[in-house]
């Protein structure tokens, strides 16, 4: 399964995976992330962009709803950078990919699921971290809350 996992940030990290295995990440500027220039060599798969929410209750980060109008903007951004080369975006809840599990686990369960040579892919950020983990979790290659998407 081919699949592109964006998670939109300051710093908007784009993660490609190749027959399940992660290819590439590009970690670019959130305001105007850029084509990436080995674009041409992504068959058509389906995209998967972490999606902002507005939380009222419960535990987990608070966001303002201007923190949440500008990762939406940026997640557009990013989706229209990659655009032209899959059949189908995929909005995903922060909730419903993740739930109130902190960043350091999620990226613990992403480290045991990664091979050697596809971590040395993995920029130092933790964008690219979130966009690394979203692509495992959506391959089910790491457990969180069960994935439910038609890939």
């Amino acid at each position: 399964m081919d699949l592109i996992a964006i998670d939109p940030g300051k710093k908007t990290a784009i993660a490609h995976f190749i027959h399940g295995q992660l290819a590439k990440v590009l970690l670019t500027d959130g305001e105007a992330p850029c084509r990436p220039s080995w674009i041409h060599q992504w068959p058509i798969c389906p995209i998967l962009v972490e999606w902002p929410e507005y939380r009222r209750e419960g535990g987990g980060k608070k966001s303002t709803p201007e923190d949440l109008i500008t990762l939406a903007y940026r997640a557009g951004r990013a989706v229209e950078a990659c655009s032209g080369l899959c059949s189908t975006v995929i909005k995903v809840p922060v909730s419903s990919w993740k739930g109130q599990t902190t960043k350091e686990i999620t990226w613990e369960r992403s480290l045991r699921a990664l091979s050697p040579l596809e971590l040395h892919q993995v920029p130092d950020s933790w964008d690219a971290r979130d966009a690394v983990a979203l692509g495992l979790w959506a391959l089910r290659r790491i457990s969180l809350i069960p994935c439910t998407l038609a890939l």
